[in-house]
């Protein structure tokens, strides 16, 4: 999805500043764009460099040029984008570096990667007076990876712009942060990421719910709507929650394995990122992990609608609206205490998962937990 700046969500802050160092023709040498996930900082990035690089006459990209049409195609050899990467190689043999999922668990920028772009960036640009390279997830940067950077931004080309878009920003060497310039991006309201998803046809009949689920990442939400296994991972979710709710503690190890089974399915059809089949070791474990992890996250949800809904919360207050008449029954039926406990529950597994706790383990002890609280009111 290529946006113009004047196209981003809920930063209006960012959409300012940059549309000025854009227009004003005098942009710094490195910025840092530091935020939550899917909230737009490699958009804007792309919208930036898209405006630096366009050769008309005017404050924005003119979407006409060029530079322009190369820039929309993904082909500007002056606009480059890097993307941590994951290994898809046996133990036994060099690494093969494959673009990786957007946050997942071991995925990195390895030394030889950046080294390339420290090279590139040395070059004069291809097309015009400027060069722009980005690179996501900037705070997956190994140590030796930031030192190479590093060293650009300490002596930086002449028409080179560098954007790192983090969303942690403590994994960054303070070297690098004093060097840039650092842009904070935010959440965005649940109504204008609504009224956003409405524009597009593919998703805008269930732009409400997805804006709610969202929790104010607009990015998600679209990739939510858009990717028929994500939508319907979800609704497994929603099922495993249900059958958990009723179920008995002889059942924990079948949910265990069910979300294993979904953590696989959730893993990218796309053709962007390597197949699931061709991780190997430690690797295709923390593709498990973080998988899992967003199964997880996508529990707490409804477990936390219930904690709501037995609070007294209005059914409008809930992100699972389309649950809202099974919500409301499970929350008369069980009550507030065992949500609370649940939702704890929940968020000290993903902890451990993080953790490198033993996952079928970790699994299984959540939902035993869930299932004897449930049991006990």
């Amino acid at each position: 999805m290529t946006l113009e700046l004047s196209e981003l969500i809920g930063q209006p802050h960012v959409v300012r500043a940059l549309t000025r160092a854009a227009a004003q023709g005098d942009p710094a040498h490195a910025y840092l764009f530091e935020g939550p996930p899917n909230v737009g900082k490699t958009s804007a990035a792309v919208g930036f460099g898209r405006a630096l690089l366009c050769t008309a006459d005017a404050d924005a990209a003119c979407g006409q040029c060029q530079s322009c049409r190369l820039a929309a195609a993904g082909a500007h050899p002056d606009l480059r984008s890097f993307r941590p990467v994951i290994s898809a190689s046996p133990p036994d043999k060099p690494d093969q570096w494959l673009t990786a999922p957007a946050h997942l668990l071991g995925s990195l920028h390895p030394l030889d990667l950046l080294r390339r772009l420290r090279d590139e960036v040395a070059l004069r640009p291809a097309f015009g007076r400027r060069r722009v390279v980005i690179v996501e997830e900037a705070d997956r940067m190994t140590e030796e990876s930031q030192n190479c950077v590093l060293k650009t931004l300490e002596e930086p080309p002449e028409g080179t712009i560098l954007i790192l878009t983090v969303v942690n920003v403590r994994n960054l060497l303070s070297t690098i942060l004093s060097r840039c310039q650092r842009v904070p991006f935010r959440l965005v309201a649940p109504s204008a990421i609504e009224e956003w998803l409405a524009r597009w046809e593919e998703v805008s009949q269930k732009a409400a719910l997805l804006s709610r689920f969202a929790d104010g990442r607009p990015g998600y939400a679209l990739h939510l709507g858009t990717e028929p296994a994500l939508w319907a991972g979800r609704r497994s979710v929603a099922e495993l929650v249900r059958s958990a709710v009723a179920a008995e503690p002889v059942d924990a190890m079948r949910f265990s394995e069910s979300v294993q089974d979904l953590a696989e399915a959730l893993w990218p059809a796309d053709g962007s990122v390597p197949g699931y089949g061709s991780l190997h070791g430690t690797n295709k474990t923390r593709a498990q992990r973080s998988k899992s992890c967003e199964v997880v996250e996508w529990m707490t949800s409804w477990f936390r609608d219930l904690l709501l809904l037995s609070l007294g919360a209005a059914p409008d207050r809930i992100t699972n609206v389309d649950d809202t008449d099974w919500l409301g029954e499970a929350a008369a039926r069980q009550g507030g205490a065992w949500a609370g406990t649940a939702l704890e529950t929940l968020t000290a597994t993903r902890r451990k998962i993080l953790q490198n706790a033993n996952l079928s383990l970790v699994l299984e002890a959540m939902f035993t937990s869930i299932i004897l609280g449930q049991s006990a009111n």
